[in-house]
């Protein structure tokens, strides 16, 4: 997987606190994108929260974590099974009925929630069946200052019914909301952010180190990585011309990783 400097989605939320409203707007269209992209190929993700979401340099959001993901899942067809992030689920999962793709849409309204107020929109405590109640029945509470159009995006991805979810889901770019972005630009990665992201420091790997620097005592003192375990990190792409040219060097031109 290609390398994402920008950190997760929790990270950016908690250093810039509630986002304004143009960039919950250009955030939840990349997010929006990519889910309708797995929905429409079977896949739902099962597990999607601000720590599943990570951003490059620029800005740009990507899906990430699809440990629980459900495979092949088309159209009126529905699973059963009890897993994600507590925070995350829908209704129906904690009802424990058969579920579709509209889940993913349930979790995506609670990262818009986050992304706009700064903080989660039911019940936040411990208590995992005060958690699952508050999901089930409890309205989350929104600023008077809410972009009225956010506000109803979010209560459509928030209605408690998967089959009324899905209904008033089922064209969210399409929503006034969204009327400003250029669903063309943006799936081909044209958009700019409207937000900078902070410059992460580049690293320096000019110095020789030490491999006790790098690495505890007892790796150090491991045998270096045999050639046919060698041959599993060829073609992989993020390491630097500038590092294996001092690989190189280093190893008198084998080219090996130690």
């Amino acid at each position: 997987m290609e390398y994402l400097s920008g950190g997760d989605l929790t990270a950016f939320i908690n250093s810039r606190g509630p986002l304004d409203v143009c960039t919950t707007r250009f955030l939840a269209a990349e997010i929006l994108s990519g889910i309708e992209f797995l929905h429409s190929r079977g896949i739902i993700h099962r597990d999607l929260k601000p720590d599943n979401i990570l951003l490059d340099g620029d800005g740009h959001a990507k899906i990430a974590d699809f440990g629980l993901a459900a495979m092949n899942v088309f159209g009126s067809q529905k699973i059963s099974e009890f897993c994600g992030t507590p925070g995350y689920l829908a209704p129906e999962i904690y009802r424990l009925q058969p579920f579709n793709y509209t889940v993913d849409l349930f979790a995506f309204g609670v990262i818009v929630f986050q992304m706009a107020t700064g903080y989660y929109p039911f019940y936040s405590g411990q208590c995992l069946r005060r958690l699952a109640y508050s999901v089930k029945c409890d309205k989350p509470c929104y600023p008077y200052t809410m972009d009225s159009q956010l506000r109803n995006v979010i209560e459509r991805l928030l209605c408690k019914s998967p089959e009324k979810r899905q209904d008033v889901c089922s064209n969210l770019k399409g929503h006034p909301f969204f009327s400003t972005i250029n669903w063309e630009e943006l799936e081909a990665g044209r958009s700019r952010p409207p937000f900078t992201m902070t410059p992460i420091p580049i690293l320096e790997t000019s110095k020789q180190m030490e491999l006790d620097q790098v690495m505890s005592g007892i790796e150090a003192q491991e045998p270096p990585i045999t050639p046919e375990d060698q041959q599993l990190f060829c073609g992989f792409s993020y390491i630097s011309n500038r590092w294996k040219s001092i690989e190189s060097r280093r190893n008198n031109g084998n080219g090996n990783i130690t």
